[in-house]
């Protein structure tokens, strides 16, 4: 950025002393400050430079914006997704979510999780994000009806034990799941009898070690989408 603000810098002032050569003379006959015009093209130049960077500076946000937004929305129904909230993640841990937008139908939808390499967004509802809440505030959830959640992207995880963990144990490796929703019950004890194996090709439990686990029901192969056949509608 510097040196493309001093080639434009060095090309005004070219351009400047090419065509006005006769009045900086005058000028300089009547003044013995022969850098104050020089110094005035410098500002005159940074100044437009400036005010050019951070056009695209806030070009560019809108639009990275925009995009954060549509991949968030692409993790749900879009009945659900298009009026959630979408909330952006914390630059660092602790800190609290950016909303991107506000809602008002009682959904909350995320962006891709940065720290998976899959492409992983999600909607869910209050109940859902009391569970999200609770795991970050490392304290027990406080889940009084069935909580809903979409991830109709797929998503990753490092362990079974707890999605939020961001390593593997060791000899395991992440897993990969592809369009799924998910389930919270306010009984724990409800998901006796639901496997634990996450490669069964069906529903499995996840977050085994959370005080209330939740069921992860994959709607589709990983690496394929779902599809919405337009049709007659039905009564």
């Amino acid at each position: 950025m510097l040196n493309d603000f001093k080639n434009i810098t060095d090309l005004v002032l070219a351009a400047n002393d090419k065509t006005t050569t006769s009045i900086v003379n005058t000028r300089l006959k009547n003044s013995r400050k022969p850098k104050a015009t020089r110094y005035a093209a410098v500002v005159a130049v940074l100044t437009c430079f400036v005010a050019y960077g951070g056009a695209q500076t806030t070009k560019t946000g809108a639009a990275n914006k925009a995009a954060l937004i549509a991949n968030a929305e692409s993790a749900g129904p879009t009945g659900i997704a298009k009026n959630a909230t979408i909330l952006g993640w914390p630059a660092k841990e602790g800190d609290e979510p950016i909303v991107l937008r506000k809602g008002n139908n009682g959904w909350t939808c995320f962006p891709d999780w940065p720290v998976t390499p899959a492409n992983d967004p999600m909607c869910l509802d209050a109940v859902w994000l009391e569970w999200m809440h609770a795991g970050m505030e490392k304290r027990p959830a406080k889940i009084d009806h069935v909580g809903l959640a979409y991830m109709l992207q797929g998503g990753e995880a490092f362990d079974q034990r707890d999605p939020s963990f961001t390593t593997s144990p060791p000899g395991k490796v992440p897993y990969f799941v592809g369009p799924h929703v998910m389930v919270i019950l306010p009984n724990p004890k409800e998901l006796a009898g639901v496997s634990h194996e996450v490669y069964n090709g069906g529903p499995f439990v996840e977050a085994l070690e959370r005080d209330h686990p939740i069921i992860l029901m994959p709607v589709a192969s990983p690496g394929s989408k779902l599809k919405v056949i337009p049709g007659a509608v039905h009564p």
